[in-house]
């Protein structure tokens, strides 16, 4: 696929639906309401920005959302929160060229560090970002709490 064949463009909240199936693919299925809510709070932060890949046809195709992260123990940084290509795009420069795009956010931000965290058992996307320049900072466990959240109204 040239360069000519998809474009990148921040992402609007009429592309929902196609988040929302490509977040399937990635593995974290959310409705289109549900993308949409969070999309909105995310486009109305200036510490966020999502770009989506689309053909020519307007179709979607590809996805990332990047942030700027902050720590009381470390510097600020910006960090991928998720980046997503169709199945059927990859290995076509999408996926490049939207993290060559979280580069130049991060760049603008002027911070100096841009971590992704991927799963172990994804070996396509170590693959990947280690062909892009990154480099393997720490192993970790990642622990959840399920809470019970309260309605606005109670």
């Amino acid at each position: 696929m040239g360069k000519k064949l998809f474009k990148i463009r921040n992402a609007t909240i009429g592309d929902c639906s196609e988040l929302s199936e490509l977040s399937k693919e990635l593995g974290y299925p959310a409705s289109e309401d549900e993308i949409r809510k969070r999309l909105n709070s995310i486009l109305n932060s200036n510490n966020h920005i999502v770009y989506v890949a689309f053909l020519s046809d307007g179709r979607v195709i590809g996805w990332i959302h990047i942030y700027e992260a902050q720590r009381i123990e470390s510097g600020a940084f910006s960090e991928i929160g998720g980046l997503i290509v169709s199945e059927i795009f990859r290995n076509k420069g999408v996926g490049k060229k939207l993290l060559k795009l979280a580069e130049e956010w991060t760049q603008k931000k002027n911070l100096s560090k841009l971590r992704v965290r991927s799963k172990i058992e994804r070996e396509d996307a170590k693959k990947f970002y280690l062909n892009m320049g990154f480099s393997v900072s720490k192993k970790q466990r990642v622990f959840d709490k399920i809470m019970n959240r309260k309605k606005h109204n109670e």
